[in-house]
């Protein structure tokens, strides 16, 4: 389900709002080259770590190309914090609150803990 909201929870209360919510439903990567006049073209060569790749005679220039897709939604989210020092001196007492779902569906609540801030 997509997420719609998403907050920190402080252990007074006080929540925080994201700022950006961003739902992509599945993802998908292209990689490799488009056509033979791109560069990417020449990575099939025979003088390369590809050669194993490349066909005798024409096929030998032929273009590599992926695709892979995540078939599940991927949900981003942006929270301020509030006040950085008192996150990391009391972060195991933060909670994220996560809203999923369509309206006028029903939508679910998920409380998960707070994410250790980084070394430093």
């Amino acid at each position: 389900m997509p997420l719609r909201e998403a907050a920190l929870i402080a252990p007074d209360g006080t929540t925080v709002p994201a700022t950006y919510i961003n739902v992509t439903d599945n993802p998908s990567l292209a990689t490799g080259t488009w056509s033979l006049s791109n560069r990417w073209g020449e990575a099939a060569g025979s003088n390369n770590a590809l050669a194993a790749l490349a066909l005798p005679n024409m096929q030998a220039g032929a273009a590599l190309r992926a695709n892979e897709q995540l078939l599940a939604m991927v949900s981003r989210a942006d929270i301020p914090l509030p006040d950085p020092v008192a996150y990391r001196r009391d972060w195991r007492n933060w909670r994220i609150r996560l809203v999923f779902g369509t309206p006028p569906g029903e939508l679910q609540t998920l409380e998960i803990p707070a994410p250790e801030p980084p070394p430093g």
